[in-house]
């Protein structure tokens, strides 16, 4: 799905099932077909949420409704946000 995909390793299929409600369809998509790696030349980086949860949960005032998708190479989290819109934790 994505070009310049770096494959890492497969997303592990418990987390698909645990959060297959709750992320978008696209996102699921590239979590099936390409797993935890980076694209864009290393700029985003597919992640595990479990890994950024509380992290985003503990530094990020809407924490609560905020869903970790990537990370950019300088640190910042791209969220998906209320299940709406998706938004970014900026870190710098």
């Amino acid at each position: 799905m994505l070009k310049d995909f770096v494959k890492v390793a497969d997303m592990p299929q418990e987390v698909i099932e645990k959060y297959q409600n709750q992320v978008p369809a696209e996102l699921l998509q590239i979590w099936q077909e390409d797993g935890l790696g980076t694209f864009l030349d290393g700029y985003l980086k597919v992640i595990n949420p479990d890994d950024y949860l509380e992290l985003l949960q503990d530094s990020y005032f809407r924490g609560d409704v905020a869903f970790p998708m990537f990370v950019t190479a300088f640190g910042d989290i791209i969220t998906w946000e209320k299940n709406t819109y998706v938004g970014i934790v900026q870190y710098n």
